[in-house]
């Protein structure tokens, strides 16, 4: 038996039963289908990010003045940092990163996201990440995108989202056209 999981003996068991009753073209459509189910269900196991703090628990050893110490601690609960799991970035991973913004309780004024883990970006994902900037719109927050590599930066800048890095220190901030 090994690694093959059930689902995929019943889908087998399902295509063999199919293809004696009916004929071949119908075992092949149903086991598609049902393949296209299974993995679906898999990718919705599958975690979308892979860490999440505000700047306001996480905090480094460095030293810093007792000015950039209290800014930190006004402005470090109202900044979340995300960051996304590796790999390429689908539809249902957005999806999943758009419900946790969502659904955070934290009056937000910076999201992070670190997409150095990233390795490309699904063009189905990048409606989602357009209603994430559309959300943050309407919240009244800002999106940064921090390291942010060429093949996700094409895939953003190719649906019309541009990233602005003129904004100095706080790295590009991401911005619908």
């Amino acid at each position: 038996i090994g690694k093959v999981s059930f689902n995929n003996y019943a889908i087998i068991v399902v295509m063999v039963f199919v293809d004696l009753s009916f004929g071949c073209s119908l075992m092949i459509t149903i086991g598609l289908f049902l393949t296209f189910l299974s993995t679906f269900r898999n990718m919705m196991d599958l975690p979308a990010i892979r860490s999440s703090y505000t700047l306001g628990t996480v905090r480094s050893d460095i030293l810093r003045p007792s000015h950039h110490n209290n800014v930190l601690s006004l402005c470090g609960s109202r900044s979340m940092v995300l960051q996304v799991e590796a790999g390429l970035l689908t539809f249902v991973n957005s999806f999943k990163i758009l419900d946790f913004v969502e659904l955070s309780d934290a009056s937000l004024e910076f999201l992070i996201i670190d997409w150095s883990l990233v390795k490309g970006v699904c063009d189905s994902a990048v409606s989602t990440i357009k209603e994430m900037l559309r959300l943050a719109e309407r919240r009244s927050f800002f999106i940064v995108f921090a390291a942010v590599g060429p093949p996700v930066e094409e895939a953003l800048q190719r649906s019309g989202i541009r990233l602005d890095d003129s904004v100095g220190r706080l790295g590009p901030v991401a911005a619908a056209e």
